[in-house]
């Protein structure tokens, strides 16, 4: 990606250094493999925990005193628990759930906000060998996704589901099939058994016995896919993949031990960034973490999240970029929440999807203007069957589009597709064995080396150079042929024409499947005074008319292509929505779900007539 704007600015002002932490070199080595390449670290990787509760178990020895968690969940206060206090409560759960009979084999589902109760039982069962299966709270919380709680819950087939409140969802869990597993509520309801029951129970050495037999191929969790293309299927992580995964990353990223970071966090745990990085990795270096029950989104959570980031002051601060937007515009007018923010911020991290040179500029000028320096920003390339990070940007860096090398002990296979476009293809230990009940798919997804084809594509940003890193360029299944027989690379335009906006947008999805030409819809960051709306469009004033007239016509000078010449714009006046899948707890844009939900914009884009609505180099 040209990345105009920041090059331009590089040079007219003083960059400031990056932050005084340490990093490590990236490194990688690229080599010829059949068609196409072989990209991997030259690290070997080091030997890993048989499981990610052995890092709970280390901290709490070394950090008993230390505040662990903290959370707003059941009260306004904040709840806190050290380590030596979770390690107890952990231990009692286990010690219940093996009276219960549960161990290998048996899956404790979730349906809950993060919270510290949902820790307990999560490493609690881990502890036993049974495996944990998160499930969207959003699924619970919305009628119109009620289908996917169902179809989740029976294929997780838990013997226990633990929720926050049983009161609050009682709705939803009418809907399931309780015959075969015991309900435990964190608050108090009817038919449900109390969470705090089991944090008593007397342990025995039952529970060192049970911990000591997990074997790394054993089932850790059961993470659900977001379910783009129909219900979602369940990932099989291992213990081992999980545990590999966290000795990979601490191989790169450079973190001490004796240093005691804070973290405020939102991300869900039932989606491995939260659950597999954000939280685990907190853990094992004996961070404190508090629970964001906020989240960067319009309206009265985001308050929310503004208020914790006051009031804690993070060392580490993990978000997806449609977050990470937000909140650099809040800080354009909230200098308390600029100064909160950066005041002692160490690792700005990142993932789910891209982030725009718009906003990673914008956030480091922020930073810059607290304490003279910028922030070092880590991200992945990540997925739920790669638990998750299978390459990380883990360096300095002043451009957000490289994302990253790949980590010890991952093989990434790059299949040429033409133009510089590379199918990436993943195999090592953190990498999964498959889909849970899915041979069919399984027989699918993995080719003759056993490497699992990802379907994402890729690009290296210098051939010359495997060091550099690769750059995300999209899903094959996303890109499409125009009528003329020409493909579109959806998502190599989606970030580029997000660029070309400077910050405009907040998200874009490009339509034009068998349609004669390229057009796209989107989502202003902010709506200026004037609009108004029809049938789901916004109309534009006049003056953002020209504005964005003008953005169109410089885009379609450089880019006359008809694979990549953008005909019409349409303003979305409605926020993509939750409960139709358009968008996922992490504020990830489904562009097939947009698509299929807003398919009568999409033909009034290509009628004869033109839209009144849209916005053209032309009109």
């Amino acid at each position: 990606m040209t990345i105009k704007t920041s090059k331009a600015e590089r040079v007219t002002r003083h960059v400031p250094p990056f932050g005084t932490q340490q990093f490590v070199e990236p490194r990688a080595e690229l080599a010829v493999h059949d068609d196409g390449f072989l990209l991997t670290s030259p690290l070997t990787l080091s030997s890993p925990e048989r499981t990610v509760v052995e890092y709970l178990r280390a901290s709490a020895s070394q950090w008993p005193d230390r505040v662990m968690l903290a959370d707003r969940v059941m009260t306004d206060d904040w709840r806190k628990i050290t380590y030596a206090e979770a390690m107890s409560q952990v231990n009692s759960v286990a010690q219940s759930l093996l009276n219960r009979g549960i161990g290998k084999g048996d899956v404790v589902a979730i349906i809950a906000p993060n919270s510290i109760e949902q820790a307990i039982i999560m490493f609690a069962a881990l502890t036993v060998g049974a495996a944990v299966s998160p499930i969207s709270l959003s699924y619970a919380m919305f009628p119109a996704a009620r289908a996917r709680l169902v179809s989740t819950y029976t294929t997780a087939a838990p013997k226990i589901l633990f929720v926050q409140d049983a009161n609050v969802i009682a709705e939803a869990l009418a809907d399931l099939d309780l015959s075969g597993a015991e309900l435990i509520s964190a608050a108090e309801a009817t038919g449900a058994t109390t969470f705090a029951s089991l944090t008593n129970e007397p342990v025995t050495a039952a529970v060192d016995e049970a911990y000591a037999a997990i074997q790394p191929d054993w089932i850790g969790k059961l993470l659900f896919t977001s379910g783009s293309t129909g219900n979602p299927k369940a990932v099989i992580n291992t213990h081992g993949m999980m545990a590999s995964n966290l000795a990979m990353m601490a191989m790169v990223n450079l973190r001490d031990r004796n240093e005691h970071s804070i973290l405020l966090d939102w991300l869900p745990w039932h989606h491995t960034f939260g659950g597999n990085v954000v939280l685990t990795e907190a853990i094992m270096v004996g961070a404190t973490f508090y629970i964001d029950d906020g989240k960067p989104i319009p309206g009265p959570m985001m308050q929310r999240t503004i208020d914790a980031i006051k009031a804690i002051k993070p060392t580490v601060y993990n978000c997806v970029p449609a977050g990470l937007g937000m909140l650099a515009d809040a800080m354009d007018s909230d200098p308390a929440l600029r100064e909160a923010m950066f005041s002692r911020l160490s690792v700005l991290r990142y993932g789910g999807a891209g982030l725009s040179d718009t906003v990673y500029q914008k956030l480091q000028r922020h930073c810059e203007a607290v304490s003279g320096q910028r922030v070092p920003t880590v991200t992945a390339y990540a997925m739920t069957e790669a638990s998750p990070a299978a390459a990380i940007l883990h360096w300095p860096t002043d451009s957000a589009a490289c994302a990253g090398v790949p980590l010890p002990g991952v093989e990434m296979k790059l299949v040429q597709l033409g133009e510089g476009r590379l199918e990436i293809r993943l195999r090592g230990p953190s990498i999964f064995p498959g889909y849970l009940n899915e041979p069919a798919l399984n027989a699918e997804v993995f080719d003759d080396e056993g490497f699992f084809k990802t379907g994402d594509v890729c690009r290296l940003l210098d051939s010359e150079n495997p060091a550099a890193g690769i750059a995300y360029d999209g899903r094959v299944s996303e890109d499409f042929k125009l009528e003329t027989g020409n493909w579109v690379n959806v998502g190599q335009i989606r970030t580029e024409l997000l660029e070309s906006f400077d910050g405009l947008f907040s998200d874009l999805v490009i339509t034009g499947d068998r349609k004669p030409f390229v057009a796209a819809m989107g989502w202003l960051r902010s709506v200026p005074d004037g609009c108004e709306t029809d049938n789901g469009i916004l109309l534009p004033t006049p003056a953002l008319r020209e504005k964005l007239t003008q953005k169109i016509a410089a885009w379609n000078e450089i880019n006359s292509a008809s694979s990549r010449r953008i005909e019409r714009l349409i303003l979305l006046a409605e926020p993509a929505c939750q409960e139709k899948g358009e968008v996922n707890d992490k504020q990830y844009i489904n562009q097939r779900a947009v698509l299929k939900y807003r398919a009568d914009i999409v033909e009034r884009i290509y009628a004869d007539e033109p839209l009144p609505a849209a916005v053209s180099a032309d009109l």
